[in-house]
This record gives C-alpha cells, sequence and structure tokens, in this order.
C-alpha cells in the first residue's frame, strides 16, 4: 500500500508553536485553533521577554506573534530570533496583528515575519497561513 499523507490532525503532532500575544483571550483562541490542526506541543507567552525566554529553553517549529507588546515589541523580538537561527534554517514566523499599513508590512519584512495574520483570525486563514509556513518540515 503506498504512503499516505499524513491527516491534518497528524501533521503537526511533533511539532512545538509559541505564540506570543499579551492578550491572554487571544492566545486561547489560537491555541484552540492550533489544537484543531494537530500541534504537539503549544507554547504561551504574553510578551516579548517571555517568549524570549520560552524560546532559549524550547526552541520552536512555528512562531505565532503579536507586534504590540511592551517592554519587548514582536520587532524586537523577531531580530532577536533571527540572530539565533544559524546556517540556512529560520524558524517560520506569522505576525498576528491588527495593523496592515504599508509601513508595518514593509518593515516586517525587513525582519524577517514569513507571513500576517490579521486579528481577529479565523481558522480558514490560521490554516492556510500555518500550512504555508511549515512546508520547510510538511511536504
Amino acid at each position: 500500500m503506498p504512503d499516505q499523507p499524513a491527516s491534518a490532525n497528524e501533521r503537526y503532532k511533533t511539532f512545538t508553536v509559541l505564540v506570543v500575544d499579551d492578550q491572554e483571550a487571544v492566545r486561547d483562541s489560537v491555541r484552540l485553533m492550533l489544537r484543531s490542526l494537530g500541534f504537539g506541543a503549544i507554547l504561551e507567552a504574553g510578551n516579548g521577554e517571555a517568549a524570549k525566554e520560552q524560546y532559549a529553553n524550547r526552541p520552536s517549529d512555528l512562531i505565532i506573534c503579536d507586534i504590540n507588546m511592551t517592554p519587548t515589541n514582536g520587532f524586537a523580538f523577531v531580530k532577536w530570533v533571527r540572530q539565533r537561527n544559524s546556517g540556512s534554517f529560520r524558524t517560520p514566523i506569522l505576525f498576528l496583528t491588527s495593523h496592515t499599513e504599508r509601513e508595518v508590512v514593509m518593515k516586517a519584512k525587513e525582519v524577517g515575519i514569513d507571513g500576517f495574520l490579521v486579528k481577529p483570525v479565523g481558522i480558514a486563514d490560521l490554516t492556510v497561513r500555518v500550512d504555508r509556513a511549515m512546508r520547510i518540515y510538511v511536504r
């Protein structure tokens, strides 16, 4: 019997995702959607500083990150992650934001963002963006 592609609920079971947002309700919503996609481990952080600690202790396969947080915003956190990514590997990072202004998009490209999720994010958009970002792991 030929190999069959993994189902959506099995495809991501060995992967870890870090969700960074200062709003607990947003993290809860995203976590539930990621669970439905089958992610094995979902880590959370309420700001960029907490996210640095999480990532340093357990690097994630995917990061979904808000932009506007204190004391460390999403741009600074992404720069920090990119400095730690070595060689040809880059952790896929999606910005989760309500900001879609041209300046924000340009700055996001400069720091190395792989895509955007616009708040409030729905399961269909999350699925498309996550699948696109995770292509480096799952074919």
